[in-house]
């Protein structure tokens, strides 16, 4: 009697499970077929990064990166990184008199992944659109966006980083996978393993998440849609919340010259 009870109990859970997991494969053949945004992007190559010190920012561009040293897909063509680790032309310290410095922070489409002309990508088409129709000024946008990067991470990036060069404006890109820790394109993960440190529970949890998020297009759109449902509205922010917004506003009303400082969606 007992051992036809727990017969029936297995058959019921292989059943329950059986059900479960053909319920998903549907979910995710129809996920495929119907292309649902999001989409995935291409894994970014590591050989462009480095692990930072900073446990924020977690990595950074190569300095003095080019794109000879590692074959690129075509998403990551003519990466050429400066001195300072950043995709631009190498930066000057000392301010002219008169000129408007402006730097800009984001992810990969502020540091312009797939562009392979690093002239087209905003923030050099921004400087040179300032100086054709502003010319009495000189305007100079430094492009410090990392590709994977988030908003605190861009907010510690200003801070660290950025405030050095002296900019008048700060120029926040934001796109909607910015509220996730792990849409980075698994770089940190793959960082640490190529780093050989060592791996504790939260380095296999996140690695684990990323490993489901770049294989299934199922998980991958609910995870994104369910974070936008229920991110934070600003308005809802707790005034003693450490949030980066918050961080961005102290640091630009910091110092005798308080910077500027717009989001761009």
């Amino acid at each position: 009697m007992a051992t036809s009870r727990s017969r029936e109990l297995a058959l019921r859970g292989v059943l329950i499970v059986g059900g479960l997991l053909a319920a998903l494969a549907v979910g995710e053949v129809v996920v495929r077929l119907l292309d649902l945004d999001p989409k995935m992007l291409p894994s970014l190559r590591v050989g462009t990064y480095d692990l930072s010190d900073n446990p924020i920012l977690r990595y950074v561009y190569q300095p003095g990166y080019r794109p000879d040293q590692e074959a690129y897909d075509p998403h990551h063509q003519n990466f050429s990184i400066n001195s300072d680790s950043f995709r631009d032309r190498e930066f000057t310290r000392t301010k002219a008199p008169g000129t408007i410095r402006i730097v800009t922070l984001g992810d990969s489409i502020t540091a312009g992944n797939g562009v392979p002309d690093v002239e087209k990508i905003y923030p050099r088409v921004l400087e040179r659109k300032l100086r054709e129709r502003l010319g009495e000024r000189r305007y100079e946008v430094y492009n410090l966006a990392v590709g994977g990067y988030h908003t605190l991470q861009e907010a510690e990036m200003l801070r660290v980083r950025g405030l050095e060069f002296d900019p008048d404006i700060a120029i926040i890109g934001f796109c909607i996978n910015d509220f996730s820790w792990i849409a980075d394109g698994s770089i940190y993960a793959r960082l640490k393993e190529q780093g050989h440190q060592r791996r504790g529970p939260a380095y296999w949890l996140q690695a684990s998440a990323v490993w489901v998020l770049s294989r299934s297009r199922l998980a991958f759109v609910l995870f994104h849609r369910v974070a936008a449902a229920y991110a934070p509205d600003a308005s809802d922010t707790p005034n003693d919340q450490d949030s980066s917004g918050e961080s961005l506003f102290e640091l630009g009303q910091a110092g005798n010259n308080p910077v500027s400082w717009a989001l761009s969606y």
